[in-house]
């Protein structure tokens, strides 16, 4: 996975200095390429967020299908569970929250069995 990236990213860079008249202007190419494929590859900003003019450059952008094969190929098959209540203590305000509790951001994690979330990499979640 990770030659055929590296191929195809190479191979992109000398399409760019055979089809303009010097080294500068393929450099500039190359750089404004890659800025807007690592924007549009949809880790940025997800595919969801984006404007509906622009998905199909999310849909032709092969950053995202390197990044998606990497991901899926190392995250897959895994449960990663978190304890958001140990990771954000509760802060107190002068403020309280609607239910009172005067926590005011931990609130906003907790699950409805509980302060753990469960991330699965590579699995859709039913509902």
């Amino acid at each position: 996975m990770l030659f055929l990236a590296n191929w195809s990213v190479m191979s992109m860079g000398q399409l760019y200095a055979l089809v303009t008249p010097n080294e500068e202007t393929a450099n500039g190419l190359a750089g404004l390429s890659v800025i807007l494929s690592v924007c549009l590859m949809g880790f940025l900003i997800t595919s969801s967020a984006m404007p509906q003019g622009w998905l199909w450059a999310n849909s032709a952008n092969m950053f995202r299908y390197i990044l998606q094969g990497l991901v899926t190929n190392e995250l897959s098959g895994q449960n990663y569970n978190i304890d958001i209540g140990a990771l954000i203590p509760p802060v107190e305000n002068t403020t309280t929250t609607a239910d009172g509790s005067g926590r005011f951001l931990a609130h906003l994690f907790d699950d409805s069995d509980g302060k753990v979330i469960t991330f699965m990499p590579g699995t859709v979640p039913e509902g």
